[in-house]
């Protein structure tokens, strides 16, 4: 770009003279003049240059302008012509006013959702700052927003409640629940580290602050420990609470030790291990109990040497945790006795672990072991081995087959055919509902289009698939990753056995509601009234209506009522999201209903929805009669003629008064016009009946043309059909295709019932 070129400074042309001067020929040669007049003339090109410059930059200016001002009109086009659609669209689907607060739809909301290839909506969709807590029960959520709140969401229904405000929103947080009534509030792993635990109502039960405390739910309590990983590598302390904070066990330190590992039992027990160069140290609710000779291979950052438990039995296993070229052993400890017990060959990355019934397993190759005389059984030659009570089961990365063990028997119980091939698959039972077995990636690993599949083990059929990955709680499948530095969480409820059927496919139902051209309106009436589908929606809530009596939502973006009498409706005080389930119903070839609809309340239960009777459109609606242009009766029964010098206003009753500015001063006009200064101008024009006539019908043709574009864009509403009968509401808007044309309709329909009233009185009056 021009503008941007360098120009000579007037400093600088100053300086030329100087220059030439100073390097010039020797003072007795030089010709003064003949160098003035080169600095003239030198002066004078740069003066041009400058100022050729200055009009090239004010001409790219002008046109970046008018650049920029041609992208700002198209845009603005742009967006009024979405805005348009949008306007028509919403007319087409918007349904009837007769049908106002009702679980009214068109069946364009069904197609949309039938057509997605997204899958079922989720339940939540959320962007936070840090990671998403679900509670067990699947009844609550809690979350820090990007406004630096802990919010606590109410499921089903979406009710919120602030908790804490002001959080730093440099902490990545995260929020957990801690048995059935607590949250922990988690931002201990940043250098000011923060921790909260506090009751439902955000009353705080207890605070850590400190960069090296870090706090876990375990078992329906809390396990804290005082610990640093990086830089330094010490541990000073661990504790068990409750869910209520209050301390069940504690394990306080002396002195630093390098690590410690805890293991809190379901009775309120806490072990401990601490690791002091190679001294372990085993303390059982504080007390001391042995003190021995511990591992003495060296890990390094790569393979550290690592301590765990081995399930609730009374042994420690070491291990170098390597990759999957590792051959070091497991060394397996004794902790009653306070010495080792043996070495178990380990290859791979292969953990040693044990059911609740305390049988010990290699997870792969998979084997069973035999404690304390460390004999191992081979149970299969490859694949990774996972526990869950009864039950083991083995994935094979290289096929996807689930081979389900019953652990009593080490029998294959069924064999499964997942989808996952990679190493990276989680399989997991759901612990409310044991009968059924989740497999598929970790939220924070699934990518879109992957599915949670889920397995039924009495029969070993897939019962449900389900978008996202799996998690630590078993009510959803959730899919979470870090977008623009923050988390985006969705969640999909998993809803399984008698609590609900998979989903109804609504493409027979459907095509069901189309009429057959050989098909009587009466066969077609009588045919879809039978028609149902069982069918559940979610209905986001904007507002309460409460003159109709009920909720005013949108479903699918198209407006919609939710029925529910006032005081019903403050049970539902708050929620955004109201989860609904019926049976649908036809009510014509566009719109259906969904009838006897319950609500899910936030305590599970379910509250049954007022069932207003809507007779289908066609039904209800009368066939057109022009009551508009029928003029009003005087008491004698004759029709009311205009006076030949008086005003309109005796239309009033055939014009209604509509609201809309654009009607009401159309309407007032007409009224207000005298009817002997119409005559004169009409006879001072030339006009004569056949003139007026003329009139009538052009105004009868444009109010043809603006009803045909409102029946284009109607969506089965039969507006320009109630603006005939006198149904149509007095508040109808003039805003948007449709309601717009029907506006026009309205205006040309009275143009012609005047121009009918002044040829009758052209004839009339003299």
């Amino acid at each position: 770009m021009s503008h941007y070129r360098e120009r000579a400074p007037h400093w600088r042309r100053g300086m030329l003279a100087v220059v030439a001067l100073a390097i010039g020929a020797p003072a007795w040669a030089v010709d003064y003049d003949a160098l003035s007049r080169g600095l003239q003339q030198l002066q004078r090109v740069l003066e041009q240059n400058d100022r050729d410059n200055e009009l090239r930059e004010a001409q790219e200016r002008a046109d970046e302008a008018r650049r920029q001002a041609d992208q700002q009109r198209r845009a603005q086009q742009d967006a009024a012509a979405r805005q348009r659609e949008r306007q028509q669209e919403l007319a087409g689907l918007t349904p009837p006013a007769e049908w106002a607060g009702q679980l009214v739809f068109h069946r364009r909301q069904l197609e949309r959702g039938n057509r997605a290839a997204s899958g079922p909506r989720p339940t939540f969709d959320i962007t936070s700052n840090g990671t998403v807590g679900v509670a067990q029960d699947g009844r609550r959520l809690g979350y820090v927003n990007l406004s630096n709140q802990l919010v606590i969401r109410d499921l089903p229904g979406g009710r919120e409640r602030v908790l804490r405000e002001g959080l730093n929103k440099d902490v990545g947080w995260s929020v957990s629940f801690v048995g059935e009534r607590s949250i922990l509030l988690n931002g201990g792993f940043s250098r000011n580290g923060y921790i909260e635990l506090m009751d439902g109502d955000g009353q705080r039960l207890q605070l850590w602050q400190g960069g090296d405390f870090q706090a876990y739910p375990t078992e329906g309590r809390l396990q804290v420990q005082q610990a640093s990983y990086y830089p330094d590598k010490y541990c000073k302390g661990v504790w068990l609470y409750d869910e209520r904070g209050q301390m069940v066990q504690q394990l306080v330190l002396s002195s630093k030790v390098d690590t410690c590992w805890p293991r809190a039992g379901a009775d309120g027990s806490l072990e401990v291990v601490t690791v002091e160069g190679n001294t372990l140290t085993y303390y059982v609710n504080g007390e001391r109990r042995q003190s021995f000779r511990g591992d003495t291979r060296r890990g390094d950052s790569t393979t550290p040497l690592v301590y765990g438990y081995i399930g609730t039995l009374p042994y420690l296993v070491s291990y170098l945790n390597g990759d999957e070229n590792t051959r070091e052993p497991f060394q397996v400890w004794d902790l009653a006795q306070g010495k080792p017990l043996c070495q178990i060959a380990r290859r791979g990355l292969a953990w040693l672990l044990a059911d609740k019934q305390g049988h010990a397993y290699i997870t792969s190759p998979p084997q069973r072991v035999s404690l304390p005389d460390c004999q191992t059984t081979a149970i299969a030659a490859t694949g990774k081995l996972t526990l869950d009570g009864d039950l083991g089961w083995i994935h094979q990365p290289e096929t996807g087959v689930i081979s389900v063990l019953a652990l009593s028997s080490n029998q294959e119980k069924f064999r499964l055919q997942s989808r996952f091939r990679e190493d990276g698959l989680y399989v997991q039972r759901l612990p409310d509902q044991p009968r059924y077995l989740a497999v598929g990636p970790w939220s924070w690993n699934a990518k879109g289009g992957q599915n949670v599949q889920i397995f039924d083990l009495d029969n070993g059929t897939l019962a449900r698939e389900l978008p996202g990955g799996l998690n630590w709680n078993s009510s959803f499948s959730t899919r979470a990753e870090i977008v623009d530095g923050n988390w985006h969480t969705q969640g999909w409820p998993i809803v399984l056995g008698a609590r609900a059927e998979p989903a109804a496919d609504p493409q027979q139902f459907l095509a069901g509601m189309k009429k057959d051209k050989y098909e009587s309106t009466a066969d077609y009436r009588a045919r879809v009234a039978k028609l149902t589908l069982p069918y559940q929606m979610d209905i986001q809530v904007k507002d309460y209506d409460a003159d109709g009596g009920y909720f005013v939502g949108e479903w699918r973006d198209v407006p919609i009522g939710v029925p529910v009498p006032p005081a019903q409706a403050r049970q539902l005080d708050g929620q955004t999201t109201l989860s609904l389930k019926g049976q649908l119903a036809v009510l014509d070839e566009n719109f259906l209903m969904l009838r006897d609809a319950s609500v899910m309340l936030p305590d599970g239960g379910t509250l049954p929805l007022a069932n207003k009777a809507a007779a289908p459109a066609a039904a209800a609606a009368p066939k057109p009669t022009l009551a508009l242009a029928k003029p009003p009766l005087a008491a004698k029964g004759k029709p009311v003629a205009a006076s030949c010098n008086g005003t309109l206003d005796y239309l009033a009753p055939q014009l209604r008064a509509y609201t809309s500015p654009e009607l009401a001063e159309v309407r007032r006009t007409i009224l207000g016009s005298n009817m002997g200064q119409m005559l004169a101008e009409a006879r001072q024009q030339g006009a004569t009946a056949d003139t007026v006539q003329q009139l009538v019908e052009q105004a009868e043709q444009a109010a043809s043309e603006a009803a045909t574009t409102a029946e284009q864009s109607d969506g089965g509403g039969n507006s320009i059909q109630r603006a005939d009968n006198g149904t149509l509401p007095l508040q109808w808007p003039c805003e948007g295709i449709h309601a717009s044309a029907v506006c026009v309709y309205v205006m040309h329909k009275w143009e012609a019932l005047t121009y009918r009233e002044l040829g009758k009185a052209l004839a009339r009056c003299n």
